[in-house]
């Protein structure tokens, strides 16, 4: 019986990822064709590129969830990107340019949550998250953005600097800027205090349990 302790000690040690700030974001997809096949990319650029301004800063999407849709085949990596849908992704600035990209097929609504660290880049120029929707042909739909994103976040103070997109008017489907809240970042303490709650308690079942000498 000795397993039980032992599980709930591990979830006792801190999460790998230290986030700064978390993000939770929504966005309406009716008007993506559901039998279609497009593509979540998410780009993660460090600022200058330079050995001084890498391996600063880790984000991670989690929770992604499709109303409906689902995601198909396996995710392609660039540089820091790694994981898959069901557990998360993570991009960490390994390099300039790191990213995710994994084909769906939509459904009514995209969700996910973004957790992120806020390190300023030495060099003065800020790392930055992007998100786009690709089509079938691997081409951003066409947004307001400057790049054709719906999402872009700027790590460049705290909080960083956000800003949400919409299909452009020449777009082929009409997608409203996504929602972004701002989300509390859980507090570990509390956490690990419901935990020890628990281990306490299977300590006191199990003395109860125990025969009488």
């Amino acid at each position: 019986m000795r397993t039980i302790p032992l599980i709930l000690f591990s979830l006792l040690l801190p999460p790998t990822l230290q986030a700064d700030i978390i993000y939770s974001v929504s966005l309406n997809t009716t008007a993506l064709p559901s039998g279609g096949t497009f593509y979540l990319d998410f780009q993660f650029f460090d600022g200058s590129g330079l050995p001084s301004d890498l391996n600063n800063n880790s984000v991670a999407i989690s929770n992604l969830a499709l109303g409906g849709g689902a995601t198909t085949g396996t995710p392609a990596f660039t540089g820091g990107g790694a994981g898959d849908a069901s557990a998360g992704f993570t991009l960490n600035d390994t390099q300039f340019f790191n990213e995710v990209l994994q084909a769906f097929h939509p459904g009514s609504f995209l969700t996910f949550q973004v957790a992120l660290t806020t390190a300023i880049d030495p060099g003065g120029t800020p790392d930055q998250l992007s998100f786009a929707i690709l089509d079938s042909t691997l081409l951003e739909l066409p947004t307001n953005g400057v790049a054709n994103e719906l999402l872009s976040i700027t790590l460049n103070g705290t909080p960083p600097t956000v800003a949400t997109y919409g299909t452009a008017s020449g777009s082929p489907y009409s997608i409203a800027a996504p929602s972004v809240q701002q989300t509390d970042i859980p507090e570990p303490g509390g956490t690990g205090a419901l935990l020890t709650a628990v281990l306490v308690g299977f300590l006191l079942a199990k003395r109860v349990r125990a025969p009488a000498q």
